[in-house]
């Protein structure tokens, strides 16, 4: 049976597409530190995401971790798709971190990352 996006069901059609949109948004900020470095020009912009990162940086580590241990649940619990052996070693990783950035939270900004 050859792949298809079409077939696949609508959550995980979901998570594919914040996958991209997520590596797409680190390419991009990544990309504007190495221009703000070279050029020595200190961007607004990249000083704003530089600064809600600080601010917000444990939430959004949270919301990563969470959907990717939530995502691959259902995955292997709802859909019955038996994970690879890369998955296991995602999986071992992943887990606490959910754990880890949850804690950080709720501490209140006694963890920074």
């Amino acid at each position: 049976m050859a792949f298809s996006f079409a077939t696949l069901p609508v959550l995980l059609k979901l998570f594919v597409l914040f996958t991209i949109l997520g590596q797409a948004i680190i390419v991009l900020y990544a990309l504007g530190l190495i221009v703000q470095h070279v050029f020595k020009k200190k961007s607004a912009r990249i000083r704003a995401i530089g600064s809600v990162w600080k601010t917000y940086g444990v939430h959004l580590s949270f919301l990563v971790a969470a959907t990717a241990t939530l995502g691959s649940l259902y995955l292997s619990e709802v859909l019955l798709w038996v994970p690879c052996e890369l998955c296991w070693f995602q999986r071992i990783l992943m887990y606490p971190l959910s754990l880890i950035f949850l804690v950080g939270i709720l501490k209140k900004g006694h963890v920074r990352v």
